[in-house]
């Protein structure tokens, strides 16, 4: 998977891991993933509710302890499926 961070992109937080999601190996095992991780992930990745109305509703992310959730959600999203990954990052600024 390649994703890429452009100056023009600069106001869509995660746009690069959004579409990293949407990524066929990633986007194909969300459905094992627990609710409540889901729920997480669903604050920067809305389709999730789409095909799952049923989950919690999250509030905007304001207190250290909600990014930290979302990280480890989205950290699970990346060791889902027991295979080793490389993750490279660049122009990660943007």
């Amino acid at each position: 998977m390649m994703a890429n961070c452009y100056a023009t992109g600069e106001n869509l937080p995660f746009g690069s891991v959004i579409e990293w999601l949407r990524t066929d190996p990633v986007h194909r095992r969300m459905p094992e993933f627990q609710d409540q991780w889901l729920s997480q992930i669903s604050r920067i990745f809305p389709e999730i509710v789409s095909s799952r109305p049923e989950l919690l509703s999250t509030a905007p992310l304001k207190d250290p302890w909600q990014r930290q959730r979302l990280f480890e959600a989205l950290a699970l999203a990346i060791l889902a499926g027991g295979r080793s990954r490389i993750l490279f990052i660049d122009d990660l600024q943007w």
